[in-house]
């Protein structure tokens, strides 16, 4: 059975309006829903949607899914609150948070959803714009289960008892965190939504995340975030090779300091103790080689190969994408088996015990992987627990060996800690991840509450499923389409799911229906979502549109269909009016089944039009056209007025508007009030080839009922239409309350006689009344 669902949201920035959303208050169907329910693309399969079975809301849409271009952050907005009800969402706002153009023309929108002005944890939706302005993907998690309500109200405790009660929770002393982070969110926990702070606490090898119920101060959850497992001088790492390093010159000696790049990278010893930074690794000359700097000289030659990676092929300055600075540490504690990100601007390398593993700083692709966890932490946030974690954990895992570039044990991950002689016991295999323990299909996914959630052996399997896609179309074609998934098309709380659709929409953007298949197998093969069926090929030609008409002979009402048909290299389509005007300009996926677009044209003048079809590869372009005669036969007669008015109910200031339809015989419109002879407005007009609009304002009128009618006359002939207009004035002296009004916190009205001051801005809809919205409106 088909779903008819409208799939969106409606975001606001943190300055707008609020607006609160109900099914029942939304009249007009947005474009997606009216797309949706006409089944033009789901019938062709040229609209795909991944389902949220749980929430029975999308996760994951793409497709052709705005009508016209978006051209900012604010045409988003328009579209989206269009198309309100499709998340199934009661009420809230998106605030931006971020917004990013890619090397493709893509623009990326990135929102976090909020109820009362306070995020929801996990809770977001990025927005995908091509390069000619047409949505093409949504993809996010948004909560419809939330109850609206007035949050911030539920916080009985400080922030300081907060933070006082999760370094208790976490056994920590203050004086040992370096870092910390205290936000309101509202947080789920067995089922129950809670006004909570999200405390996070970094310091010597730990990133707590504690989130403390702002209402009672008890602990709710809690789970530890840290990610671990110039001038030119020379060094010699821990073989005994020696490498080429950017250093600083400082006075008379050098630092191992890297600021040839926007992001500096500067290298501690913390001299087997926890505080870290520790000291810069310094030296009297340009080379550090002796057995002490050896570690340093290895995680600094390697971080500044890993910034080198992302900057020369994705064009990223740094770990943040900013040119932020970055924090190297080695030598950290006695024996420590582990390396980790902290979550902010630190890399911290342990010495190893010499018997389970050695030092971590000796490993190219263990640097890799922990730097990258940077760039994870400034892009996606996946949160380091469950599959979001595990997913976190496998990107690491993927860029640390394909920036290491091994020819020998490319696929293994942490082979250069084995101690000779000792079995290697922290290794990881992305060719076979079972060699080390790990699973390699969903079919072996380990539910545990241990490890964050099995993060590092969940992961894996999306490590196998990179494995299968890499060894199919080529590791830096992989890498490439992984990177793009990480960067522009995850969120915090993405699942083994959400990255498939994120690949599968990365590898079509880059590279085309071809690559598209594979990652699509890759991530079937270990049990992550449909068979994509038989392979396309890459035989496939170039084909042109199919273009007809319902009517090629017309008097201005036509609809074009366009049918891409399937088996076909075809990744956009334009439609051209007369040579000039763009009509649409669209992402198609024809790989497996035709895509068919329709388009109705109205109220066309008369005259000849030529429309082209474009079909394109990004390579080569294919055409076809069709011609449509536009021919007004019809001759002109009297058509009377359309009546409206702005507020039908209103404190005495209101406008009445009066629309008169084209080819009209009409000659003057006259608006009479009550009984009175005298017209409030007579004007003369001529409506044979245009419509008009005509607009009467009315203010400070009386309290009492308005009878206005519109008379429209030929000079022969007078067609009429009536409506009523109710002024009610409070006697408060306050306005009373008008549905579609705009309303700021602070301002009061009348409602049934009682008087109330608004609490939240927004847009008064329809049902929305003083007495049955309480989060909106204080009864004084």
């Amino acid at each position: 059975m088909k779903r008819k669902i409208a799939f969106l949201v409606s975001l606001f920035l943190a300055t707008t309006v609020i607006t609160p959303i109900s099914a029942n208050a939304q009249e007009k169907k947005g474009y997606l829903k009216s797309l949706i329910e006409a089944q033009s693309y789901t019938s062709d399969k040229g609209l795909f949607i991944q389902w949220d079975e749980s929430k029975n809301v999308p996760r994951f849409i793409s497709g052709n899914l705005s009508e016209s271009a978006i051209t900012s952050n604010d045409s988003v907005q328009k579209y989206l609150q269009e198309n309100l009800d499709s998340f199934n969402l009661k009420g809230g706002t998106f605030k931006l948070i971020n917004t990013e153009k890619d090397k493709l023309g893509f623009t990326h929108y990135k929102y976090q959803f909020q109820v009362d002005g306070i995020s929801v944890y996990g809770s977001e939706v990025i927005v995908h714009v091509n390069k000619d302005g047409i949505i093409n993907t949504i993809n996010g998690q948004t909560e419809p289960s939330l109850p609206i309500a007035q949050y911030s109200k539920n916080y009985k405790v400080s922030k300081d008892v907060a933070l006082k009660n999760a370094l208790k929770e976490v056994k920590v002393k203050e004086d040992k965190v370096t870092k910390n982070k205290i936000d309101s969110v509202i947080y789920e926990s067995n089922k129950k939504w809670y006004s909570v702070y999200q405390v996070n606490l970094a310091g010597q090898g730990f990133n707590w995340i504690v989130f403390v119920d702002g209402e009672s101060g008890k602990t709710i959850d809690k789970y530890d975030n840290l990610a671990h497992e110039a001038a030119v001088g020379t060094g010699v790492g821990q073989r005994g090779d020696t490498k080429t390093l950017n250093i600083n010159s400082i006075g008379n000696g050098y630092n191992l300091e890297d600021v040839s790049r926007p992001g500096k990278v500067t290298t501690y010893d913390a001299d087997n103790g926890i505080n870290v930074p520790g000291d810069i690794v310094k030296s009297n000359t340009t080379t550090f080689n002796t057995d002490r700097e050896a570690a340093a000289v290895d995680a600094h030659y390697y971080v500044g190969k890993s910034y080198e990676y992302f900057k020369n092929n994705f064009g990223r300055e740094g770990f943040d994408g900013r040119g932020g600075a970055l924090k190297v540490t080695v030598h950290y504690d006695e024996d420590y088996l582990n390396a980790y990100f902290d979550g902010y601007d630190q890399l911290v390398f342990g010495d190893g015990d010499g018997k389970i593993a050695g030092n971590f700083a000796k490993a190219f692709d263990v640097v890799s992987h922990e730097f990258t966890h940077g760039v994870t932490e400034n892009s996606a946030k996946l949160t380091y627990r469950n599959q979001s974690g595990a997913l976190n954990e496998s990107f690491s895992d993927v860029f640390g060996v394909v920036i290491e570039n091994k020819p020998q044990d490319f696929w293994t991950m942490g082979e250069d800690l084995t101690i000779p002689g000792q079995p290697i016991k922290v290794a990881r295999s992305l060719s076979n991840p079972k060699l080390y323990g790990q699973p390699d299909n969903m079919s072996g996914y380990v539910n545990t509450t241990s490890d964050a959630g099995g993060v590092h052996t969940n992961s894996g399997i999306p490590n196998k499923a990179f494995y299968n896609i890499a060894t199919a179309i080529g590791t830096n074609k992989a890498a490439s389409i992984y990177y793009r998934a990480l960067t522009s098309y995850l969120f915090s709380s993405a699942n083994f799911t959400d990255a498939r659709s994120a690949v599968e929409k990365a590898a079509f953007d880059l590279y085309g229906a071809n690559e598209k298949w594979y990652a699509s197998k890759g991530f079937y093969d270990v049990g992550i979502g449909k068979d994509p069926g038989a392979n396309p090929g890459t035989n496939q030609t170039l084909k042109a549109a199919n273009i007809s008409v319902d009517n090629a002979n017309n008097t201005g009402n036509y609809n074009l269909k366009l049918v891409i048909p399937k088996d076909n290299t075809a990744r956009t389509v334009k439609l051209i009016e007369n040579s000039v005007t763009t009509i649409l300009s669209q992402n198609i996926d024809v790989t497996l089944n035709d895509v068919v677009i329709n388009k109705a044209f109205s109220n066309k003048e008369a005259g000849s039009y030529n429309y082209l079809a474009e079909v394109s590869d990004g390579t080569k372009t294919v055409t076809s056209e069709i011609k449509v005669t536009v021919t007004k036969s019809q001759v002109p007669v009297l058509q009377g007025a359309e009546l409206s008015v702005d507020k039908p109910i209103n404190d005495g200031n209101y406008v009445i508007s009066i629309k008169l339809p084209n080819n009209n015989t009409a000659k003057t419109v006259k608006l009479f009030e009550n009984t009175a002879i005298r017209p409030v407005l007579t004007k003369s007009v001529s409506v044979v080839e245009n419509p008009l609009s005509i607009t009467k304002v009315f203010s400070n009128k009386k309290e009492g009922l308005y009878n206005y009618k519109v008379e429209v006359s030929d000079g022969k002939t007078v067609k009429t239409d009536t409506i009523v207009v109710n002024v009610k004035k409070s006697k408060l002296g306050i306005s009373s309350w008008e549905e579609n009004g705009v309303y700021k916190i602070g301002d009061k009205v009348i409602y049934k006689d009682n008087s109330y001051t608004c609490i939240q801005s927004h847009n008064a809809l329809p049902n929305w009344t003083p007495d049955i919205v309480p989060a909106l409106w204080g009864k004084q």
